[in-house]
């Protein structure tokens, strides 16, 4: 583990603080609304519960071995920044979407960007001493419902 000192730890933690709460604004943003918005543009009430239930079906299936590869790796940023991007272009992409099978392909990809949940309180986490880890949790945790807020 490489050591870093106390104000560059400072300022990423920071950083990723406000990442984090970018994500989950990613994942978050449109959902009240995408029931509707699904059923308005034709959507059968079961392609409703496959687009809204895709999110959940691709973090079951990606979560671990996500965290696994990168435990592997030991490269936490690339998936970080990956999860930005999924987060970020399913985001454009619903809100671009006209056809319920691209709800679904969307819906799906910020399910992905939601995997890499993991992997950002793992980071988050290292930034901090051994005795200050359990508040670090308390902290990265508000940034994720700060975010979904």
């Amino acid at each position: 583990m490489q050591t870093v000192d106390r104000g560059a730890a400072a300022s990423k933690a920071r950083l990723l603080f406000v990442v984090t709460c970018f994500l989950w604004f990613s994942v978050y943003v449109y959902s009240p609304i995408l029931s509707p918005y699904s059923e308005s543009i034709g959507a059968s009430y079961t392609q409703v519960g496959m687009i809204l239930s895709s999110y959940g079906f691709v973090q079951m299936v990606c979560r671990i071995p996500i965290g696994v590869l990168s435990d592997a790796l030991r490269r936490r940023k690339v998936f970080i920044v990956a999860g930005m991007f999924f987060g970020m272009a399913s985001a454009a992409g619903l809100f671009f979407a006209h056809t319920p099978e691209l709800l679904l392909f969307f819906r799906g990809m910020s399910g992905l960007a939601a995997s890499t949940w993991a992997i950002y309180m793992t980071m988050y986490n290292s930034l901090f001493s051994a005795e200050r880890r359990a508040g670090s949790m308390g902290k990265i945790s508000s940034a994720m419902l700060i975010g979904q807020v």
